[in-house]
């Protein structure tokens, strides 16, 4: 089976970060959480048939989590979006991500519901239409000499 550019990436992490811990112990701080679990549950995702765009996604947002709180704990988990200064979407796809982790490795996540607020689109005025349209035709259809 053909290993992708990201699992390769993964591996080689996970491969060498021993080694590199014990040639730079004060390092640890510098290098990204990527936790055994996280890898597990992307090669799982993998295996399921998500596409690598989504497990980036996944992975960012485990390893964001993991860097300020112990996966293994939903209550701090919880507290900790909860207590997030982002847009209640934001926690939308936190919770939403978090909940696939905790269903994959079993742990009794109770998801807090979070309302995705909806956006008017934004409708430009008519003299900012006029202005676009004449810029526009002065740029695509000059007359020529």
């Amino acid at each position: 089976m053909k290993r992708s550019f990201f699992l390769y990436i993964i591996f080689k992490f996970t491969e060498n970060l021993n080694r590199v811990l014990n040639l730079f112990p004060g390092a640890k701080h510098c290098i990204p959480v990527l936790s055994e679990d996280i890898v597990n549950f992307l090669l799982h995702l993998k295996k399921k048939g998500y596409s690598e765009s989504t497990l980036l996604g996944y992975s960012k947002i485990l390893r964001h989590l993991a860097k300020n709180m112990d996966l293994n704990e939903p209550e701090e988990v919880s507290e900790f979006i909860a207590n997030k200064r982002v847009s209640e979407g934001r926690k939308q796809l936190l919770v939403d991500d978090y909940a696939t982790y905790c269903a994959w490795k079993r742990l009794h996540f109770d998801k807090p519901f979070y309302k995705r607020a909806k956006k008017l689109p934004f409708i430009p005025l008519e003299e900012e239409v006029d202005a676009l349209i004449s810029g526009l035709a002065n740029k695509f259809f000059k007359k020529r000499k």
